[in-house]
């Protein structure tokens, strides 16, 4: 599986995988590595588990006896995507619709994922094609690993709405920076907030970790396992199952939309 590495003026670099999902491995800034890795799973043919995994078309898991049944996060994470150009500080890749995309979402699509990296900040431009003849609604988003000690990290959020664990209800969020803790006997934990805007910064050992994203990402997800050291912060825009209940975006024949993400710590 070749590894693609890209670079900055100042020695920053970041490692894609086009073969396994267009998955960012590994971002290296300011000397810190920013995301978890993990080699087994890199190698191994199961869906990609660290570094920063793509998500589209779908987010979370669809019904078995869905009209679009695929696997959690759909498929833009295990697809093998098809390097159009590369340079020294910049990757792009491309994801088309194929026989096996079809199998499960039967749209024509052209996704391309430009990854550039400068003065110590990695972007991840999207660029969504509808190139078939009928409306086609998709989701899209990123299931970062950041690098850290769950419960050792502060994650402040801008969001006006978070999820109340114990009833699944929106309620107002204060905006108090959230605190990764796992009830007993509890193998999880995380939280999920609405109306999300710009960024999500996580400070731990005296850095600061930084997330930013446009308005096309309006939701965060975070989630943890016990005895990991990670937190993932999700950026998406719809909610699970988002394309059968209609809770997603929709292309016109010929539309276009583009969406940015980018990673840097201070």
């Amino acid at each position: 599986m070749k590894e693609y590495k890209i670079f900055d003026e100042n020695g920053n670099y970041a490692v894609i995988l086009p073969e396994k999902g267009a998955t960012v491995i590994s971002f290296c800034s300011n000397g810190t590595e920013m995301f978890y890795k993990d080699m087994d799973n890199i190698n191994s043919p199961e869906r990609p588990r660290c570094g920063i995994p793509f998500l589209f078309p779908v987010f979370g898991r669809t019904p078995e006896d869905s009209i679009y049944p695929m696997e959690i996060h759909g498929f833009g994470h295990t697809s093998q995507w098809t390097v159009l150009e590369e340079k020294e500080n910049a990757l792009l890749v491309e994801l088309k619709a194929n026989d096996e995309t079809r199998k499960v979402y039967p749209f024509e699509f052209c996704v391309q994922l430009v990854f550039s990296i400068e003065n110590g900040r990695l972007n991840i431009r999207q660029i969504y094609e509808n190139t078939g003849s009928v409306d086609m609604p998709y989701a899209f988003g990123f299931h970062p690993y950041f690098a850290v000690k769950p419960t050792e990290v502060s994650v402040k959020v801008d969001a006006e709405l978070e999820i109340d664990m114990k009833t699944g209800k929106p309620v107002p969020y204060d905006g108090h920076p959230v605190r990764i803790e796992f009830p007993e006997g509890a193998p999880e934990s995380g939280g999920f907030f609405m109306q999300a805007k710009n960024e999500a910064l996580l400070v731990v050992n005296n850095k600061e970790l930084h997330m930013e994203f446009d308005e096309n990402f309006n939701r965060l997800v975070l989630w943890t396992v016990k005895g990991k050291e990670f937190l993932c912060v999700e950026p998406i825009n719809s909610s699970p199952n988002g394309l059968v209940t209609g809770d997603c975006y929709r292309l016109a024949p010929g539309e276009k939309k583009e969406a940015v993400v980018s990673f840097y710590i201070i």
